[in-house]
């Protein structure tokens, strides 16, 4: 009874019957029941569920056994056992070994041996989990400062060339319910006609209120944030893209989060959207979390960009690296944070809508040289001297493109050429050859001959 698996030419339907082809019982698997039928197919009489697992958290499939009274026998791993009564352990717990499983069985076929019982009732857990908010509540209000709790956020606002989406993202911060804070506008190389003239109607209300317009040569995003960070005032700073829109309590509730925990960064759920108008109705959400540093080496689990920073923590680990024409500065950033102790959190709500673009940098840009750039910290750190086996485990669980094959350009010599093409980086002369490839013969043609230099 459950959902099938199927996995790298693993079948689980094709292994269950290849297993039990020479048992001499009939063997029915069920592969259709939603919960609701699945429970009651559980409670048809004469039913005995075995969940014979090898590592378990707190299983829903034990509590519904529990709750209805359904006869089950199960491994006494992970939090199952706090689950059952300690009286019925000896008949429903086993160790998972097959001989244990195989006398447990027996135990329940030769006697009458009923359900067994939970450890607790449903209204004690509940007035578990009321005890446990109201301390969790009562510890957050008692450690939130009692001074400064209206601190100066200094709002790093970055844009290129969006300027229909860089007026929806100024209009939700117009709308902020927090009112200590300023705006610093990046325009990161904008040449177009309608992104000039926006900026130019900006200037007199930006001077109005004490913000700040900057207008640079294209440098990309890392580069662009850095300029930001290095003109803020405030004792923390909130990274915002041009595309993204923020809910009215978004620096209400960083800031609010941000004291209570004393976290040097916090990232956030966010609530995803796409199109050019301003969202009007709730979305699907992408919950990430926080600091999870392990996660960190395969997958941005830590939260997007849009984040709040103590300025002091930002300035220690120097910002953003400022690779032009590359993704992953905020996963680099985050990484590198972790792994200079930084405390990173993340705020359990959406605080701002994330468009949802199909032209967006990260879906146009190499998905390998990206990556690259997202281990570096690794590099860097070289935590206990496994930087390079933790390169290489992410180079194996990078996507293989076909023009990547056409190349050559193996995920070995990828992995190899990993610290040369960091430290390539900061030779000036390869970074202006890298540049001046760029510029001619495009992105692609530039990193596979960055690699090709390096391997």
């Amino acid at each position: 009874l459950g959902k099938p698996v199927s996995s790298n030419g693993f079948d689980s339907i094709a292994y269950i019957n290849q297993r039990s082809a020479d048992w001499g019982v009939d063997i029915a698997i069920l592969i259709d029941r939603d919960r609701t039928r699945a429970v009651r197919e559980l409670q048809n009489q004469g039913t005995l569920v075995v969940i014979p697992s090898l590592v378990e958290n707190s299983p829903y499939t034990v509590l519904e056994c529990l709750r209805n009274q359904v006869r089950f026998i199960a491994s006494n791993v992970g939090g199952i056992p706090e689950l059952v009564a300690e009286t019925d352990h000896k008949d429903t717990l086993f160790t998972p070994t097959p001989g244990n499983l195989a006398e447990t069985l027996q135990r329940h076929l030769q006697q009458n041996i009923g359900p067994a019982r939970p450890s607790f009732t449903e209204s004690f857990a509940r007035q578990q989990w009321r005890d446990f908010f109201s301390s969790a509540n009562l510890k957050s209000s008692s450690t939130t400062p009692k001074t400064n709790l209206t601190p100066l956020v200094s709002i790093c606002l970055v844009h290129h060339k969006r300027p229909t989406y860089l007026l929806q993202a100024i209009e939700s911060l117009r709308r902020q319910t927090y009112k200590n804070f300023e705006v610093i506008l990046v325009d990161d190389g904008s040449d177009d006609p309608a992104s000039i003239s926006l900026l130019e109607e900006l200037r007199k209300e930006f001077l109005a209120l004490g913000w700040k317009l900057i207008q640079q040569k294209n440098s990309y995003l890392g580069a662009a944030r850095n300029r930001a960070a290095a003109s803020a005032k405030g004792d923390y700073i909130i990274f915002m893209d041009d595309d993204n829109i923020a809910f009215p309590n978004m620096v209400e509730t960083f800031v609010r989060a941000a004291l209570s925990s004393n976290a040097d960064v916090l990232t956030s759920v966010m609530m995803l959207f796409s199109g050019d108008d301003y969202p009007d109705k709730t979305g699907p959400i992408w919950v990430t979390l926080g600091g999870c540093l392990g996660c960190g080496i395969f997958e941005n689990l830590y939260g997007d960009a849009q984040s709040i920073w103590r300025k002091d923590s930002f300035d220690k680990i120097s910002g953003f690296t400022v690779d032009y024409g590359l993704g992953h500065e905020d996963w680099e950033l985050f990484s590198n944070a972790l792994l200079s102790g930084l405390k990173l959190e993340l705020v359990p709500k959406p605080l701002y809508w994330y468009r949802v673009n199909p032209h967006g940098m990260l879906r146009s840009g190499d998905a390998i040289a990206n990556s690259s750039r997202s281990i570096r910290p690794f590099l860097k750190e070289n935590p206990h001297g496994l930087g390079m086996a933790l390169a290489y485990a992410l180079s194996l669980n990078l996507p293989q493109s076909p023009a990547t094959t056409k190349r050559r350009i193996t995920f070995f010599s990828i992995f190899k050429s990993i610290p040369r093409l960091v430290r390539g980086g900061l030779n000036p002369t390869r970074r202006s050859q890298f540049i001046g490839v760029l510029r001619s013969r495009g992105f692609k043609e530039a990193m596979k001959r960055a690699i090709y230099k390096s391997s």
